[in-house]
């Protein structure tokens, strides 16, 4: 082959890797950019529930603030 033969075989072969490289990379992102998604996701799930929770437990503090003396001296007696 001749000189510019192997110099366009070259060129041709490093515009391969480069779009190969280009297309792993873009694959990537978009698998960071699910997984990020799915996080906020989960941790939104997670922020309310954790909210319902905590207001339950408000509200049943509020309906009945004697449980709470009634299950330390439960646990002080040791038969909870």
């Amino acid at each position: 082959m001749s000189n510019i033969a192997w110099i366009c075989l070259t060129i041709l072969v490093v515009l391969i890797l480069a779009a190969a490289g280009w297309a792993a990379w873009a694959l990537w992102q978009a698998a960071q950019k699910k997984q990020t998604a799915e996080d906020a996701a989960a941790q939104s799930k997670n922020d309310t529930t954790t909210l319902a929770v905590e207001q339950n437990m408000a509200q049943a503090q509020a309906t009945a603030p004697a449980d709470d003396a009634d299950v330390v001296d439960r646990l002080n007696k040791g038969n909870f």
